[in-house]
């Protein structure tokens, strides 16, 4: 008998456990784009090398060169299917209906569009080349390149970009064998990261007949320049030696990243 009250109880006990509702712990479900925190670059003018722009949607990012007291004269953007691009005024220094000389620029992405004689290239990758040339008062132009690119989840979401003067540091003569070191070492890999760009990004628009409006006399141009930057020239500096546009210099990196 004492048996039977067992197995008897048991079998409540159990039969209560299953009609008895079970609630689930909620689940808080994290949106990582939603929850990201926006942040600001500040970066030293002039620029270069080329900078690399990832474009989150639903933030945008705004490049600033108010700072720097400098406007917007001309922009070459190289892949428009993808990315939508506006200023905060007018970039016609000749305007004289009193409108707000352009100082900002405004990106964002935007649904694919399917636009004739953007290359296949630029549409796998969803990338840009956006190419900046600003005056400041004194009439003096400045060249800046971007890279744009749609954002992943593990970058950074830039929403503005802020150039500034580079401080002037205050001369330190003494300096340690090993942080000059760092510093030539650091330039040095970046140096070689952008001639490798630059020298593939010559051989693909080449071969794909991009350059064929180009003289034989312009090419060596720009394998000269290439050169320069091996050598340690900067960018622009080497590209106002050899008088290489600014956007055929984007369009190379652009192929060659």
């Amino acid at each position: 008998m004492r048996n039977l009250a067992a197995i008897g109880l048991t079998a409540i006990l159990l039969i209560g456990s299953i009609d008895r509702p079970v609630f689930a712990r909620p689940v808080k479900v994290i949106d990582r784009v939603r929850d990201r925190k926006p942040i600001i670059v500040r970066v030293n003018s002039p620029l270069n090398e080329v900078m690399n722009i990832n474009i989150y949607a639903g933030i945008g990012t705004n490049i600033n060169f108010e700072n720097l007291g400098e406007t917007i004269e001309t922009m070459f953007l190289e892949n428009k299917s993808w990315v939508g691009l506006t200023t905060n005024g007018s970039m016609n220094s000749q305007d004289q209906t009193g409108t707000t000389t352009a100082s900002l620029i405004h990106l964002s992405p935007i649904d694919p569009l399917s636009i004739p004689g953007v290359i296949q290239t630029n549409k796998q990758t969803v990338q840009s080349g956006l190419t900046v040339i600003t005056k400041d008062k004194f009439g003096k132009r400045k060249t800046y390149i971007f890279n744009l690119r749609y954002a992943k989840n593990s970058d950074a979401a830039v929403a503005l970009v802020d150039f500034t003067f580079a401080p002037q540091a205050p001369a330190n003569p003494i300096v340690s064998a090993s942080m000059m070191r760092q510093e030539i070492d650091a330039s040095n890999k970046e140096r070689r990261i952008l001639v490798a760009k630059l020298a593939y990004g010559l051989g693909e628009a080449i071969n794909k007949g991009q350059l064929k409006d180009y003289s034989p006399k312009q090419i060596n141009a720009i394998r000269q320049m290439i050169g320069s930057v091996y050598q340690g020239i900067p960018l622009m500096e080497a590209a106002d030696r050899y008088a290489v546009d600014a956007t055929v210099i984007s369009k190379l990196i652009l192929l060659g990243t």
